[in-house]
């Protein structure tokens, strides 16, 4: 089957902790979608991608707060599209059937977080769409809306009702968790998928060592996050197990 073409969708990674994982979340998000260009923010040399463009970036320090920052102020200048797909090596696009372009008519869909209250649960950051429009407004107006971590925390709960009061739209609770899922599978399709105690729903016990196998000292030193995946595989496949169809039919 062939990619779906997103001609509106630029295709985003930053990445200066796992790059190796977020190369392979870049892979497997392109056989999903054909988008109008992608960009990988590394400092790191990696095996070309098709149609990859890298943004090359000098982490002054590594970690994740480190690595949002580009969203807010170099996506903006690189981006050429109406709307942007951030990708993480954690979480990419897993099928091109659940989308629908009702997800380009708002400013930010994410994975929802069900432990906010109303008006702040839509979402997560790591997988999600974004318009060009959005990222502009806050890189313009920095003393307004200064960089923050976590920064998808940050636009989505701290800086909503202001952005929300300028004109900006974020997807409906209902819409997003058809665009992705975090924490607890929905039993619909999705577009795609955050976290990677998930990836036992989208992985094979095969394709899960294939990634740990290029898991980098950052993701190796967070056991707790392994082991959180290897329990979770675990109760995946004890669900599988009874219900042979649940895969196919709520992936």
């Amino acid at each position: 089957m062939r990619p779906l073409h997103l001609p509106d969708v630029t295709v985003v990674c930053i990445d200066n902790v796992a790059q190796d994982l977020a190369r392979m979340a870049l892979h497997d998000t392109l056989e999903v979608v054909e988008p109008a260009a992608v960009l990988f923010w590394t400092d790191h040399d990696l095996p070309f991608i098709r149609g990859l463009k890298y943004c090359e970036y000098p982490f002054l320090e590594r970690g994740k707060e480190a690595a949002d920052k580009p969203l807010w102020y170099q996506v903006p200048v690189e981006v050429k599209t109406s709307h942007f797909l951030t990708v993480q090596w954690d979480g990419w696009a897993i099928d091109a059937a659940a989308w629908t372009d009702e997800f380009l008519e708002y400013d930010y869909v994410g994975a929802p977080w069900h432990w906010h209250p109303p008006g702040q649960q839509v979402g997560n950051g790591g997988f999600s769409l974004r318009s060009l429009r959005l990222a502009q407004f806050l890189a313009e107006r920095r003393d307004e809306f200064p960089y923050r971590y976590p920064e998808d925390d940050a636009i989505c709960r701290d800086y909503r009702p202001a952005l929300e009061r300028a004109g900006f739209r974020f997807a409906p609770v209902e819409l997003a968790l058809r665009f992705s899922f975090e924490h607890g599978k929905p039993p619909f399709p999705t577009f795609g998928f955050h976290d990677i105690r998930n990836w036992g729903w989208v992985l094979t016990d095969e394709g899960i060592d294939a990634r740990l196998d290029h898991a980098s000292a950052f993701v190796v030193k967070k056991t707790e996050l392994i082991e959180l995946m290897l329990q979770a595989r675990d109760a995946i496949r004890s669900r599988l197990k009874t219900s042979p169809g649940l895969r196919d039919t709520q992936l």
